[in-house]
């Protein structure tokens, strides 16, 4: 399938007479959210002519003045690792995510920590560690998935294999398997709500660490898609006419929702089954009332990039304000977007891949535009990067508007090539390592863990050429599609989960 960006109105160039001076329209009654886009589009006006010339025109004078200010950043990340000061106690509740956001931030400028801070990092992440599986969000405090996918993936970027020996895998099964629902869904906690993030985080989760089971996959494909509105984008939970006692009826379609469901979506869709599972029969089993339905979300999920106006950053929500974080849960879902159609396309030739391209042979977004937005608005003077001009910089909006930046310069493409060579060279575990199902053989349960292997190893670069808007030095590392850790942390943690010799370069 071909759809052109143009149509959608996306790629206005900065060099463009109409992409600065024509603001959004409304109805002339002034209020307070009207205010609020009139404010937002005033502070990055002010921000963008600073790099723009005094002729008028609106293309960025010098690009190579417009750099990521790594320095700065490192500085910023860094100076919270050694802990935070009493006023932050509200995230006392959050110290994985606090390591995570600091961690992929300065992984994905090529910062990595030393030997010895790398062991302190895992060592207080897995006093987090709850004795019935899972992680809290500090020492005692109670087992929950968003601290748990974070805590996991801080980890995988920590890559300390000695301390991954000491997560509870069989105590984690459990405690996901009892946070799961009849209707596929996860509650976030014992007694919680049920949230389609909380989808994403168990079975990111259990991918990583080699206990995604039939059991747990079990109709979550299927929630999944319930959970998309009529604006195409997916809301927090189901959206559906059906009654349920866990689900509220109706949502808002969302970025960090979407992102979730659709990363969601992939790693269990029966969709892209028949491709990739060919080889050795083993394909999770679903019952769908209801397909995700991909051109919405794809015309939605374009809809969200801004103007220039507002500087081609990526909004959560329709009519709301942009935001740096929607870099990432906005701007990272077409890696996944075009994946999820490629694996249909079975009669594509060795190597290649089927995307969704416009006139241009680039993405449904403006790449350009969103690196700019990081570069030109997002970064903060005093170092790390932030919502939008005029808010403070935090870890939380580091982490995405990098992670963002990593998506606009390295699309991903999901590769048949690479998913069956992995599968090839997969190399069976010891049948102790492998966690079955409740009605798993020892042999499905050794098909099932090498096809979660190969899916979720099998991204490569995109035939998209990498652009890196100003110098050579704002270019970040590629980051997962699906778990945002750069790949060759995922493929080490992976390669221990599943039993695979770990290579030194990894």
């Amino acid at each position: 399938m071909t759809v052109v960006a143009s149509a959608l109105g996306r790629g206005l160039p900065f060099d463009s007479p109409a992409a600065i001076k024509q603001k959004v329209p409304d109805d002339g009654i002034t209020t307070e959210t009207s205010d609020a886009q009139r404010e937002t589009e005033d502070a990055i006006q002010a921000q963008l002519a600073q790099y723009l010339p005094v002729s008028g025109q609106t293309a960025v004078s010098d690009p190579a003045k417009c750099e990521l200010d790594r320095a700065k950043h490192t500085r910023f990340l860094t100076a919270t690792l050694p802990g935070l000061p009493g006023a932050f106690i509200a995230l006392d509740a959050s110290r994985p995510w606090l390591l995570y956001w600091t961690l992929h931030a300065l992984e994905l400028m090529n910062v990595s920590l030393d030997p010895a801070s790398a062991s302190r990092a895992a060592a207080t992440l897995l006093k987090m560690q709850s004795p019935h599986g899972g992680f809290g969000g500090g020492p005692g405090q109670m087992a929950h998935l968003a601290t748990t996918y974070a805590a996991t993936m801080a980890l995988a970027i920590v890559g300390v294999e000695s301390e991954w020996d000491k997560i509870e895998r069989k105590a984690m099964y459990g405690w996901l398997l009892s946070l799961k629902q009849p209707d596929g869904s996860f509650v976030m906690h014992i007694g919680g709500e049920v949230d389609v993030r909380g989808s994403y985080c168990a079975l990111a989760v259990a991918s990583c660490l080699n206990i995604l089971t039939p059991d747990l996959a079990q109709g979550t494909a299927r929630f999944v898609a319930s959970c998309q509105t009529y604006e195409g984008g997916l809301a927090s939970a189901s959206y559906s006419f059906e009654t349920s006692s866990s689900t509220p009826q109706f949502g808002e379609a969302h970025g960090g929702y979407t992102f979730c469901a659709l990363a969601s979506y992939f790693m269990v869709s029966p969709e892209i089954a028949p491709a990739l599972t060919a080889d050795d029969g083993f394909v999770y089993k679903h019952t769908e009332t209801k397909p995700l339905q991909i051109d919405a979300l794809l015309r939605w999920a374009a809809w969200q990039q801004a103007d220039h106006v507002e500087g081609a950053g990526f909004r959560g929500r329709s009519n709301k304000l942009v935001d740096g974080c929607y870099s990432w849960w906005c701007g990272g879902l077409f890696s996944l977007l075009n994946a999820l159609d490629s694996p249909a396309q079975a009669q594509d030739a060795p190597g290649e891949t089927q995307s969704w391209v416009d006139e241009a042979d680039d993405l449904l977004f403006d790449r350009v535009g969103l690196q700019q937005y990081v570069i030109l608005l997002a970064q903060a003077e005093g170092g790390g990067l932030r919502d939008k001009p005029g808010k403070p910089a935090d870890a939380y909006h580091t982490c995405y508007n990098l992670s963002g930046l990593s998506a606009a310069q390295h699309p991903m493409a999901y590769s048949l090539d690479a998913l069956h060579s992995l599968k090839n060279d997969f190399l069976a575990p010891e049948p102790a390592d492998i966690i079955r199902g409740a009605n798993e053989t020892e042999q499905e349960a050794l098909a099932r863990a090498k096809h979660n292997y190969a899916v979720g190893l099998a991204w490569i670069q995109s035939t998209f050429e990498d652009y890196c808007f100003g110098p050579e030095s704002n270019e970040v590392l590629p980051s997962h599609p699906v778990f945002n850790v750069t790949l060759p942390r995922i493929k080490k943690m992976y390669d221990w989960a599943y039993g695979q010799p770990i290579t030194q370069s990894q």
